[in-house]
């Protein structure tokens, strides 16, 4: 199997046409040939000094790709040869050579011609270059595919737990002109960022938020094979709810509250080829396990021509012991470095399982190895002492410089290697991030932000305004579910709940075992009917707390008169108190003697009530005569006799009689309650 633009160490077996072989000299020009020597301009000689050459090579037949193969390739490191993948040096490069980097190194076209452009300096010339130009026998194949959820310019835009089915719909254009080809005899690779499938045709749930580019790799029954982005899932996520408000969220009946919704919309973005798969890391001594990364957006021979072109590379990792562990990085043309070498001794690599025989995932720890940082993994466990290395970033046991020169696009892979029994692990993930500004378009990281297009709040799944605020009064007692949802231009919904306690209103029903003939001393006992029955209610008399129970405690009362007992209840955000009223029955006996001659002293006979709902007062003479009424009157009143009857004139000196009527609510006389007794008017003058 060939990879278009892809150098391999290897001597090519591809299929070439055959036609007589030509020879060219490096020189300014340009020439059509599938079987031809390439030489510097000195041909066998060493080449000279001040060369610079721009030569163009095309196939002989249009459908075809220039092939070369160099057998031979020695420079002087001031001198280079470029390779542009085109007709001219304004086509992509593929890389500038010196030294002896590109022998038995070959090169296929991308398209159809390739460009080489060499330049000497004036001294220290080598031997120079040979290469086989063919061409290969690969015919077009241009992957592409269909999908169950239409797409607009190749691009999806769905919701999370969206299932897409990929239809394969590869097309051949040169079908037959050298061998055959269709999609029954090719194989397939899908690769989705995080999954992959052989399948010609693949269904993928998207459970995440985020850009997918969906890349299809198509390799025909001659070997030959093309690899491109056939489409571009993006998957909406929930925006940030956390400004959404409900205020307040406990009220009562009647009470008005307030729905303010907010959503941003979260931006997702994407950095291409740089996430690996992961591995269980069993308990074999001597077991290498291996992790890779296939990167493919890179120029063709596109390579690494500086440590600083890796920025990084991370793992998300557990295991119980790290100081049995070799781990290596390998680029794509074979080439390693090593990260870690059995240092450590029984350090933990995050949180493991430290268990014999049980493979559980433990939790995973993120672990960066790059050039800034000091210390190695090693040098940690011999400055510190700590059971588990903390994640972060550490310096590599050599140097990322040793990569320079590995090709870009290819598999990269991370292994490791377990030397003993009795531990084992887990690489959840593993990426390496390459520096932004080696990516040929400048523009790897990509981005979206789904758009909000329309919002709305509901109650109960009824909609109550398509406003993202709302206010209105509550009406309904008990938990009451309101959602703010909105809808984004990818068609996809998203809501958060907010609870709204309505409490039942305080209906006070309070009721005594009091009536108009009570008298003090006594207990009275309180009887509460209010709804709610489960509010809570705290009983105040004289200022003074004396009861939280539904039906309080029974009150003392030493002494008769008016009372108020204060009542206050709360259910929920209900909250309502009350006054109540008491009256216990206190006539007092009045003074058995006055003076009715007008010195302010003792002038009138008084006959006071406290406590007492309403009640009379009537004078008699000795004779059962009624000389003076007063009443019925309130016991916020009171009746007094000035000795004069009732048609105002002075009685005599004497002993008079006084009866006190006590009534009940219908205003009925109460017999047991009737007070008599006598009082002596006195005139002294």
């Amino acid at each position: 199997m060939r990879l278009l633009l892809l150098f391999v160490f290897t001597l090519s077996l591809s299929n070439n046409i055959s036609v007589a072989q030509t020879t060219i000299n490096m020189s300014n020009g340009s020439s059509e040939s599938c079987n031809a020597i390439l030489f510097d301009a000195a041909n066998t000689a060493d080449y000279g000094p001040n060369e610079d050459f721009i030569y163009t090579i095309c196939p002989a037949v249009d459908s075809l790709k220039t092939e070369i193969e160099f057998t031979s390739f020695d420079l002087h490191p001031s001198d280079s040869l470029c390779i542009y993948d085109g007709v001219s040096t304004s086509d992509s490069l593929v890389g500038c050579f010196t030294s002896t980097t590109l022998q038995n190194v070959s090169f296929t076209a991308n398209d159809s011609c390739l460009t080489f452009h060499f330049f000497s300096d004036t001294s220290d010339e080598s031997a120079g270059f040979q290469a086989n130009v063919s061409c290969s026998d690969c015919q077009q194949i241009n992957p592409s595919t269909s999908s169950s959820i239409a797409s607009t310019n190749g691009v999806l835009d769905i919701c999370v737990g969206d299932q897409i089915a990929f239809t394969n719909t590869t097309t051949y254009p040169q079908n037959n002109w050298f061998y055959n080809q269709s999609n029954a005899t090719s194989t397939y690779n899908w690769d989705m960022f995080n999954s992959s499938s052989t399948d010609e045709n693949t269904t993928k749930t998207f459970n995440t938020p985020g850009y997918y580019p969906i890349n299809l790799e198509v390799t025909d029954a001659n070997g030959c094979e093309r690899s491109a982005q056939v489409m571009i899932v993006r998957v909406s996520g929930a925006p940030d709810f956390s400004a959404t408000t409900a205020m307040p969220t406990e009220l009562c009946v009647g009470d008005s509250f307030f729905l303010n919704g907010s959503a941003i919309p979260n931006t997702y973005s994407f950095t291409y080829g740089t996430v690996g798969d992961s591995a269980f890391l069993d308990d074999i001594p001597g077991g290498e396990f291996e992790v890779s990364i296939n990167v493919n957006q890179f120029n063709a021979g596109q390579t690494i021509s500086a440590a600083s072109d890796i920025v990084s590379v991370c793992v998300n990792m557990e295991h119980s012991y790290m100081g049995d562990l070799i781990i290596n990085l390998t680029c794509p043309d074979g080439n390693s470095i090593e990260f870690h070498n059995d240092e450590g001794f029984g350090t933990f690599l995050g949180e493991p399982i430290d268990i014999d025989g049980d493979n559980t995932p433990g939790v995973g720890y993120t672990y960066c190895w790059d050039m800034s940082s000091f210390i190695t993994w090693a040098d940690f466990t011999d400055l510190f002492t700590s059971n588990t290395l903390p994640e972060g970033n550490y310096a590599p046991n050599e140097s990322f410089s040793g990569l320079v020169g590995c090709p870009l696009n290819g598999d990269w892979v991370l292994s490791v290697e377990d030397d003993q029994f009795s531990d084992n692990g887990y690489i959840f993930n593993w990426s390496i991030n390459f520096d932004q500004s080696i990516f040929p378009n400048q523009n790897q990281n990509v981005s979206f932000t789904p758009q909000i297009v329309s919002d709305q709040w509901l109650e109960n799944s009824n909609t109550l305004t398509t406003n993202s605020t709302y206010a209105q009064s509550s009406t309904t007692v008990g938990s009451n579910t309101y959602t703010y949802e909105i809808e984004d231009d990818f068609g996809c919904t998203f809501s958060t709940d907010f609870q709204i306690e309505v409490g039942e209103p305080i209906v006070f029903n309070i009721s005594d075992d009091l009536d108009v003939t009570s008298e003090a001393p006594l207990f009275v006992n309180f009887t509460n009917n209010s709804t709610p029955n489960n509010a809570s209610y705290s009983w105040f008399f004289d200022n003074s707390n004396f009861s939280n129970n539904y039906n309080p405690i029974p009150l003392n009362f030493e002494e008769g008169g008016e009372f108020e007992i204060k009542i206050i209840a709360s259910s929920g955000a209900c909250i309502d108190s009350l006054i109540y009223p008491i009256a216990i029955l206190a006539v007092d006996t009045p003074a058995n003697v006055f003076t009715p001659n007008q010195d302010g002293y003792n002038d009138a006979f008084f006959l006071p009530a406290v406590g007492i709902r309403d009640y009379s007062a009537r004078i008699y003479n000795r004779w059962g005569k009624q000389v003076f009424e007063c009443g019925p009157v309130n016991s916020t009143q009171s009746c007094s006799w000035d000795g004069t009857d009732n048609s105002g004139k002075l009685l005599n000196e004497g002993t008079y009689y006084y009866v006190i009527d006590v009534f009940n609510a219908q205003g009925e006389a109460i017999e047991f309650a009737r007070k008599q007794g006598s009082v002596l008017l006195l005139l002294d003058n």
